[in-house]
């Protein structure tokens, strides 16, 4: 068997390598102290974040109901601006023969009075609306 040779450490590679090891040693502590840096500020950014796209998802629902709400007003808007019904254009003679019918079935719409005389459902809504029921037309 042979002897293995063990030879002393040299002193030149051996202070390299404690040169190298206590540099690494002070990056390592540095870079620790950074992370902790930017952990604290990421922590700080992320609740900011978290509130304003909860402030931002409110906004956008608060949008959307004031859309749907303006599209309603719209088509409530536009349903109040039609009339019940057109007025009834008879010839003077016709009126003057039948003021009952026309006054019974006479319907007053913002402060305008139509005639449902020309139309079917005439008396029926004005009952209706009388008695407090739904819109006939």
């Amino acid at each position: 068997m042979r002897a293995l040779l063990v030879l002393p450490p040299l002193p030149a590679p051996q202070s390299e390598y404690d040169a190298a090891l206590s540099e690494m040693q002070a990056e390592a502590k540095r870079a620790a102290k950074l992370e902790q840096k930017v952990g604290v500020l990421l922590t700080g950014l992320q609740q900011r974040d978290g509130k304003l796209r909860k402030q931002v998802d409110e906004a956008w629902d608060a949008l959307l109901k004031a859309r749907t709400e303006l599209l309603c007003f719209q088509v409530r808007a536009r349903a109040h601006a039609t009339p019940l019904c057109a007025p009834t254009l008879a010839p003077p003679e016709n009126r003057a023969r039948e003021p009952s019918r026309v006054q019974r079935s006479s319907v007053v719409t913002r402060g305008v009075g139509v005639s449902c005389g020309a139309c079917a459902r005439g008396a029926g809504a004005a009952r209706a609306r009388a008695a407090g029921g739904a819109r006939a037309h």
